[in-house]
């Protein structure tokens, strides 16, 4: 992975700040009683939106992302990551000693002077203690020439920088923070900044609110020699200190929740930011006070008024961005996470596929079908359809939220293939109804889904849209028919590997075989004819968008590549240069064309297409090609062989 060299200054200005907030973690009270947090429900606090990359979101997505990002999981201690994430920003020491932090290399954890024990996550409190020797191996890694690491260098880089973030966000309510150094013992300086009475301790914010009277007193300080202070004036200076202090140590802080419209210019800020600058504008101090109120819920563990924080701050953001488009639809990304169709629809894929695979292994020598055949048959049709409702309900969802067609990014690329090929292989299944068409449309809902849950750890998975795809309905109609394209060629590759394996154990001329063959052949033409209108409609928008229909792009290359395959499959196959082992086997290697064309561009780095790389995706499309190549190699010769005989 490489990293840019502005993180160079991130890790420079992060160094002192991180030092002093791990010091502040080891002497903050480890035995606080979080009981009363543990209960309290936070269906309102999840639906706070918050900006991230360009993107509003709930904070239920926000908090998974973060989830993903520290440790690759999605809950952690048996907690969701909404539940964390309260805890990270209101309640820090209650995560001290949860193994969050993902170290995925071994000698990543040996550098950092940990024993060997197959550990991958490791705890804030286990890393605080050798921060100094991680900041020593990232700064040396930094001034090497060049950006390519060491796969230790780039482990512990990204542990870096993902600790600088879990620290920030451990800081983004700090200011609701009631005690030290914000502790006025003196009753006078109580009265004369309006404080009440009967109380000593005060937050940040309690303080700043009232820091007005504080300015006189200050200034009576500058025309009195320190050898005369009183108790009083020493008070007065402490407290001024600490204001100053903490004001320009925060300030700076990332966590963007507050939004801001000026001459029609939208911009999100910290609560540090808004409470250091923009106090005077309106709504911003009762947006303000109601994230002082929230903190002080939770803590407090007061259900009631930490709901109506929540509602009062959200009520906020919506006044601000009335028209907003994406903040009129968080509500339904808040019900997509809890809902997680497309985890049930590989449940119910996973068990359409078994059950195909019993009804085909239960017809008596691979011919006509028995009763148990045929009801097993129906099951599995039944589990797929059932398959189909979550996976179209994550896909509607996931449109209505975006406002975009279904494939805007490599992740949604996959749910819809997945989608269009699992529908292919049931119109298959109600023409032939053999099961086979189930078992093909099973196996494609599942396997590319397991591919897409892959991309879904690279971060927000409806992220905003690169700016070539940002708008044209060339570009849809494109993209849309073009993945069409690919999902037939992918089933069509699909049903050719359950050709092969059919050839190498099903006897010669059984009804299988030349159901098989007919799906092939369709499928495989549907995916021929929508690849070559999709890229022909590539054409049109790329003659809009860049004045010119065709230019040789890598992407484009691998498109002009697909619609060659298959058209050369089907020549050959006229030509009788080959015969239906061969069309299985050459469907079947389709599937590797279709991957370079689909994902490949995204290794190269060049070309106008090339966006949405994911580090590690070259070793998992190498590995996939060597294993398909040798699987192929192993069975078309026996298939080839038995069916001949």
């Amino acid at each position: 992975m490489k990293y840019s060299m502005h993180y160079l200054v991130v890790l420079l200005a992060g160094s002192l700040f991180s030092l002093a907030s791990f010091a502040d973690y080891a002497t903050a009270e480890e035995a606080t009683d979080i009981r009363s947090k543990q209960t309290l429900d936070l269906e309102v606090f999840r639906r706070i939106p918050v900006l991230r990359d360009g993107r509003k979101m709930p904070m239920d997505t926000f908090a998974r992302q973060q989830l993903l990002q520290f440790s690759g999981r999605k809950s952690i201690a048996g907690k969701s990551a909404v539940d964390w994430f309260a805890r990270v920003l209101f309640a820090p020491e209650s995560v001290r000693d949860m193994p969050v932090f993902l170290l995925d290399n071994p000698e990543s954890a040996q550098a950092l002077g940990f024993e060997a024990d197959n550990r991958a996550r490791y705890s804030i409190a286990e890393l605080e203690t050798d921060f100094e020797r991680l900041e020593h191996i990232v700064r040396t890694a930094y001034e090497m020439e060049g950006d390519d690491y060491s796969p230790v260098e780039d482990s512990l880089i990204r542990l870096y920088l993902n600790l600088i973030e879990y620290i920030e966000l451990t800081q983004a309510f700090s200011f609701a923070q009631v005690g030290d150094p914000f502790v006025v013992e003196h009753a006078t300086l109580r009265e004369q900044l309006h404080l009440p009475e009967d109380s000593t301790d005060f937050s940040f914010l309690e303080i700043h609110r009232h820091g007005a009277g504080l300015r006189p007193l200050m200034q009576q300080l500058t025309d009195t020699p320190q050898a005369a202070w009183t108790a009083l004036d020493w008070e007065v200076a402490r407290l001024s200190m600490a204001l100053y202090d903490w004001a320009h140590h925060y300030e700076d802080l990332n966590f963007a929740m507050i939004p801001l419209v000026e001459a029609g210019e939208e911009r999100w800020v910290s609560a540090w930011k808004a409470i250091a600058q923009h106090m005077q504008r309106p709504g911003v101090s009762a947006a303000v006070n109601d994230l002082h109120s929230l903190a002080l819920a939770y803590d407090q563990g007061d259900q009631q008024a930490f709901d109506e924080a929540s509602e009062a701050f959200i009520q906020f953001i919506h006044t601000q961005l009335p028209e907003d488009r994406e903040l009129q639809w968080t509500n339904l990304e808040v019900a997509l996470n809890k809902l997680n169709p497309f985890f049930c629809s590989k449940l119910l894929y996973t068990f359409a596929f078994l059950v195909a695979i019993a009804s085909l292994l239960t017809r008596a020598e691979f011919r006509e079908p028995g009763r148990l055949s045929l009801t097993l048959r129906w099951v599995a049709v039944g589990f797929c359809v059932a398959a189909l409702i979550p996976h179209s309900t994550g896909i509607i969802m996931r449109i209505l939220i975006m406002g975009r067609p279904p494939a805007t990014n490599l992740y949604a690329t996959f749910l819809f293939v997945a989608w269009v090929g699992a529908i292919l292989g049931l119109l298959v299944e109600s023409r032939q109804r053999m099961a086979l068409g189930v078992l093909s449309a099973a196996i494609c809902g599942l396997s590319l889904l397991l591919v897409a849950n892959y991309f879904a750890y690279d971060g927000d998975t409806m992220g905003k849209v690169v700016a070539v795809l940002s708008s044209n309905f060339w570009l849809s109609v494109h993209v849309l028919t073009i993945t069409m394209g690919y999902a037939g060629c992918v089933l069509a590759g699909l049903i050719g590997h359950v050709y092969l394996m059919t050839g190498c154990f099903a006897p010669r001329n059984n009804t299988l075989l030349d159901a098989l063959k007919r799906a092939l052949y369709g499928v495989l033409g549907f995916g021929l004819i929508f690849t070559f209108l999709g890229t022909m409609l590539g054409g049109v928008w790329a003659d809009q968008s860049w004045g010119r229909f065709w230019g040789w792009d890598p992407k484009e290359n691998g498109a002009l590549l697909i619609v060659l395959w298959c058209a050369g499959l089907f020549h050959a196959k006229i030509a009788r240069m080959i015969g239906d082992v061969g069309m299985a086997a050459g469907s079947a290697l389709g599937i590797i064309i279709i991957m370079f064309a689909w994902l490949g561009v995204n290794l190269l780095g060049v070309g106008l297409h090339s966006y949405g790389f994911t580090s590690g995706l070259a070793w998992g499309l190498y590995l996939y090609i060597a294993l398909q190549v040798v699987l192929l190699a192993f069975i078309t010769p026996i298939a080839r062989y038995r069916l001949k005989s």
